[in-house]
């Protein structure tokens, strides 16, 4: 669950987080093809630990994904960047806009190198290696040095080939290792955790999953669908109050999670005894002398 875009739903955001969600979202949809590719082609069986975001000597540091062979660790970042660049040492630069965006090799290092601070920290003695996918097909990067590290789109069906070639016997001692680097996982970035926003001064409704639209009944009657006034995407009432009830989780986790407030939070678009059932399917009723509010019924908060 992303903060920014449950929030942009709800208040506009400023510059700052409108990049950072819209470098996110491309970032996402790499990810997403290469989850893809990992789970259809690979045929050995490494440890996969995907979005692992680490902090080291004060420093935060996400990689995208890791995978854990019998003999290395291999890093993998995606970059989804569409259109033409020139390469730089330092920069990559967009030709139509001219903007510069960090050189993603130089962070490729930046990632090494901390990852290797944490192994030696936590003892963890393999060996790192690394790649560097981009995987826009409307990506092109001129004056591109030959590395071996980085591999263009129509280069991945041969990564791919390579990776199945690695020796993979997963021991207990592999699996410890991967245990432990998911134990020592942040759940959110220290930007995120800074974003500020005040529960008053957010839009109250049932937000649409797909775009920034509301969702509402066609008719007052209808207890099982809700759509969107923006892209009209249809889904189930039920399932649409857990998912923003899941949100307001999220984003106030400091508050008890109260008929009142989650009957506010969507706008009061449904009548408390319903709220109530609905909420039974996924929380349970805690009381607190004349006050109750609800706990999900198990430790997961993910959708």
């Amino acid at each position: 669950m992303n903060k920014l875009e449950i929030l942009k739903k709800r208040m506009p955001l400023n510059a700052t987080e409108s990049r950072l969600l819209l470098v996110r979202n491309l970032g996402i949809e790499g990810e997403a093809f290469i989850s893809r590719i990992l789970s259809e082609k690979l045929n050995v069986q490494p440890l996969v630990l995907e979005d692992f975001l680490f902090e080291i000597d004060g420093s935060e540091c996400q990689i995208d994904f890791l995978l854990i062979f019998e003999y290395e660790c291999l890093i993998i970042e995606v970059k989804h960047y569409d259109g033409d660049y020139i390469y730089g040492d330092e920069f990559i630069t967009k030709l139509n806009t001219k903007k510069s965006y960090p050189n993603p090799t130089l962070q490729l290092v930046r990632a090494t190198d901390r990852l290797a601070k944490l192994f030696v920290k936590e003892n963890i003695r393999m060996k790192i290696i690394t790649s560097l996918l981009y995987t826009h097909p409307g990506f092109y990067l001129y004056h591109a040095p030959v590395d071996s590290r980085v591999v263009f789109l129509p280069q991945i069906k041969k990564f791919m080939e390579t990776l199945n070639k690695k020796p993979c016997g997963i021991q207990e001692r592999h699996e410890r290792v991967f245990e432990r680097l998911k134990s020592l996982r942040l759940e959110s970035s220290s930007y995120e955790r800074k974003i500020t926003y005040d529960f008053d001064e957010l839009k109250k409704c049932v937000t649409c999953a797909k775009c920034d639209g509301e969702m509402v009944r066609k008719n007052a009657g209808d207890r099982k669908y809700v759509y969107c006034t923006l892209c009209d995407t249809q889904e189930n009432f039920q399932e649409a109050m857990l998912r923003n009830s899941a949100e307001l989780e999220y984003l106030f986790p400091e508050k008890r999670l109260t008929l009142s407030l989650v009957l506010e939070w969507v706008g009061d678009c449904i009548s408390r005894q319903f709220l109530r059932n609905i909420l039974a399917t996924r929380y349970k009723l805690v009381r607190s002398g004349r006050t109750t509010h609800y706990v999900r019924r198990n430790l997961d908060r993910k959708l």
